[in-house]
């Protein structure tokens, strides 16, 4: 049985899997139930059982004033039609609630492999396909935390663009590439502050600063800025710097499996000038369990 419904309440209607089991009310008909054991019809009707095989995903939380005010004049600027890239992600935030949520769009241009052999070894090379595009997507569970649309979100959101897009285009939807991350420092405090109250202050900066909400897909984690975030905090004195092995101060580290998602991804090898790169798949950095992925001590100053 596939039910389907077009009004939600955001996030919360994000329906988990296997958590629509309970049976409120129900009407079971028996052909010639007056010729039928009693206690068979009984056991029937009490055996009725239901669950969601598969999560419900395309709700969305209520949008910020920042995001009102940049929609807005993205939407403006669009006037109705798709052709550049802003255009399609615009057109995807625009999609009727009714018919789901998009949390995060990036838009590509597709591309084929090409071999060629050269020297006795066979080269691929990429060549792009100027009438395909591809559109990255992603939504939220119940937790906002970030996952794949659902089959009937993304077959809505085809309809959708159908009617903005350019004949000529044709358009690929497809998941982002999820690459859960953990964020680990060390600070010294000035000594007139509370060891305790100033590292508090700053994991909830950080975790402000690695709220899903202001991050995009392929957006790259810079060092450098969540140096400054720290710095920022009341009562920081500085913030340590890893050694020269690489080990304590600030790290990023990839979480994977388990109740993560089962990218794996070297955060040693994409990072670069103190930026870290994400994978060349188009893919997206999330924070999920801030409470314990972000943490930090407070350590003594050495000279």
């Amino acid at each position: 049985m596939t039910v389907t419904y077009l009004v939600g309440n955001g996030i919360i209607d994000n329906v988990p899997a296997n958590d629509l089991v309970d049976v409120i009310s129900s009407n079971t008909e028996f052909k010639n139930e007056i010729n039928l054991n009693r206690n068979v019809v009984s056991f029937c009707r009490q055996s009725l059982a239901c669950s969601n095989q598969s999560a419900a995903v395309g709700g969305k939380t209520t949008e910020s004033q920042e995001e009102i005010r940049q929609n807005a004049m993205a939407f403006f600027a669009a006037q109705n039609r798709t052709v550049t890239r802003e255009d399609y992600v615009m057109r995807c935030y625009s999609l009727p609630p009714q018919f789901g949520s998009v949390a995060k769009a990036y838009l590509v241009q597709d591309y084929q492999l090409e071999q060629s052999k050269q020297d006795g070894q066979y080269i691929n090379t990429e060549i792009p396909n100027p009438l395909a595009l591809n559109l990255y997507t992603c939504g939220y569970d119940n937790t906002k935390n970030l996952t794949h649309l659902n089959a009937a979100t993304k077959y809505n959101l085809k309809n959708y663009i159908s009617y903005h897009r350019i004949l000529t285009d044709a358009v690929n939807i497809k998941n982002a590439h999820i690459v859960n991350i953990g964020c680990t420092f060390e600070i010294i405090v000035m000594p007139e502050f509370n060891s305790n109250e100033v590292l508090l202050r700053v994991i909830d900066r950080l975790k402000d600063y690695f709220d899903i909400d202001n991050w995009r897909i392929n957006e790259p984690i810079n060092l450098s800025k969540i140096y400054v975030e720290i710095d920022k905090v009341d009562g920081v004195q500085t913030v340590v710097r890893p050694d020269r092995d690489g080990k304590g101060g600030l790290q990023i580290v990839n979480k994977f499996n388990g109740n993560y998602s089962s990218n794996k991804y070297s955060i040693l090898n994409a990072t670069k000038g103190g930026i870290i790169y994400p994978p060349k798949d188009p893919s997206i950095f999330e924070v999920k369990f801030p409470n314990q992925d972000i943490r930090g001590q407070v350590v003594t100053q050495q000279f």
